[in-house]
């Protein structure tokens, strides 16, 4: 981890940029740091630059010089922290894709005693069960015929349209 002043070009090339695999720039609002830390970054060949927007505008501009990933901690932090909260049936979600979500979901109460075959999760509500687990225990591969209890989280794949009718 180094730190530099990423507005001056001859100060971000002395950092031997040349030699790095990956660039992370997190230069918080400062978009003018961005954009040259960024741009010394390609110039240099460095094959996988990565970078902090706090805005959309910002991310469209380091896209368009380069940017091969783009964080934006606080928004992806906020969006996963609402899902939570509106859901009831929610204990924790990460978004892989624009489309594909995984969630931990609590199994609901109509679900307890019931095996997975029993259930049809994934015809019947399009998800797909990866693992689940019991309270305090590690996350395991279910046995389809074995009934959900209570006390278990499903963990579950699914897409972006079909999230929505469970918040």
């Amino acid at each position: 981890v180094v730190q530099a002043n990423m507005e001056n070009e001859e100060e971000v090339v002395a950092l031997g940029l040349k030699n790095m695999d990956i660039v992370v720039s997190c230069t918080g609002t400062n978009i003018a740091a961005a954009i040259m830390s960024v741009a010394v970054a390609k110039e240099q060949g460095v094959p996988l630059i990565v970078a902090k927007a706090s805005t959309d505008r910002t991310a469209s501009i380091l896209r368009k010089i380069g940017v091969d990933k783009i964080l934006d901690p606080e928004g992806e932090g906020g969006m996963r922290s609402a899902r939570i909260l509106l859901s009831s049936s929610f204990k924790d979600f990460w978004e892989i894709d624009d489309n594909l979500y995984v969630v931990e979901l609590k199994v609901r109460e109509e679900w307890i005693g019931k095996t997975l075959i029993e259930l049809q999760l994934r015809k019947n509500h399009m998800m797909n069960v990866v693992a689940l687990k019991a309270e305090g225990k590690k996350w395991r591969f279910g046995n389809p015929e074995e009934p959900l209890r209570q006390d278990e989280v499903l963990l579950v794949a699914m897409e972006k349209k079909d999230l929505k009718k469970w918040q």
